[in-house]
């Protein structure tokens, strides 16, 4: 009785399904047509082009900042929805790179944004704008060295330099693990 009962509850959901997949049929002109580019991208025109950095990071345990510098080339890739980050710098004795991307996300009307670099960091987060002010909020997680949670801002003072702030704490936000501030200005 009961694998009767199964079957049929089976045989249900697979017919909910497979008539759901139905009314939902697109031909193959409109699976083709790509869907139209947010506008909101355009407000990270202003990340575009080479950028020379300094920033001073306090870390947890050090007794004193460390300060590095770098410089970013950012361009659009996939035909201008996804921007790219290519980064080489070094804090103290240490060089290293990294690659971030952003894009638009109109269901969640935020930025998503990624980070992966040659010490094995990877972060994921996202991040909103506000165009009166003229700043970026960035909150996230990582993954590295060790879980963190991450918060950031990052204010264009003019169209040339950009003033930016980065902090992370252990998972749980109990403990602040590392701060940085620098800025940012376009080559």
């Amino acid at each position: 009785m009961k694998k009767q009962g199964l079957g049929v509850l089976g045989l249900c959901v697979m017919g909910a399904l497979v008539s759901g997949c139905a009314s939902n049929k697109m031909n193959m002109e409109e699976m083709m047509q790509a869907p139209s580019r947010p506008a909101e991208l355009d407000a990270l025109n202003a990340f575009t082009g080479t950028w020379s950095t300094s920033w001073e990071c306090t870390m947890e345990g050090m007794p004193e900042p460390m300060k590095g510098t770098g410089t970013s080339v950012v361009a659009w890739e996939c035909d201008t929805w996804v921007l790219l980050e290519r980064f080489s710098g070094s804090m103290g004795e240490d060089k290293f790179q990294g690659i971030g991307m952003w894009s638009y996300d109109p269901k969640s009307g935020k930025y998503p944004m990624r980070w992966m670099d040659s010490f094995g960091g990877v972060g994921d987060g996202t991040a909103t704008y506000d165009a009166a002010t003229r700043t970026w909020t960035v909150k996230g997680k990582g993954s590295g060295m060790q879980d963190s949670v991450m918060e950031g801002t990052m204010r264009f003072v003019d169209d040339n330099t950009m003033e930016w702030t980065h902090t992370e704490w252990n998972s749980w936000k109990t403990q602040k693990t590392m701060s940085m501030k620098g800025t940012s200005r376009k080559q």
